[in-house]
């Protein structure tokens, strides 16, 4: 598609505008994948925080060895250290990406001092095996 909005661009105004379409499309086109992950998705989870009642009830996380536990007033989740791609940190909770625009949110009031440091130790683990 790009290929073509660049053809009917040189054709239409010219080399030198054809020429900024190709710089400037890329550029575009990496600027969406940051945008989500730096920009949209730490609002989300500011409005999430406020809205959801979950947030507000007691939160169990534990970090074992094959994956992580996470318990709150809705429900119980297991989760195997090798689904989640990517961490994101926010001042009050930690995402564990699952894919692009999907996370795991995880309080930052249910993580013990240690626990940081583990759930990256267990991502790099993950993520150099798999």
């Amino acid at each position: 598609f790009a290929l073509v909005v660049l053809l009917v661009v040189l054709f239409k105004d010219g080399p030198v505008v054809a020429l900024a379409m190709a710089i400037t499309l890329p550029l575009l086109a990496l600027l969406v994948p940051f945008a989500l992950k730096r920009v949209l998705i730490p609002v989300q989870t500011r409005i999430l925080l406020a809205r959801d009642a979950r947030f507000r009830n007691p939160w169990q996380v534990a970090v074992e060895p094959d994956g992580l536990f996470v318990e709150n007033a809705f429900g119980e989740s297991r989760y195997r250290w090798s689904v989640f791609r990517d961490r994101l940190d926010t001042p009050n909770l930690v995402l564990l990406m699952l894919g692009t625009g999907s996370y795991v949110p995880l309080p930052r009031r249910a993580l013990s001092a240690g626990d940081a440091t583990d759930i990256e130790a267990h991502l790099r683990v993950a993520a150099a095996s798999g």
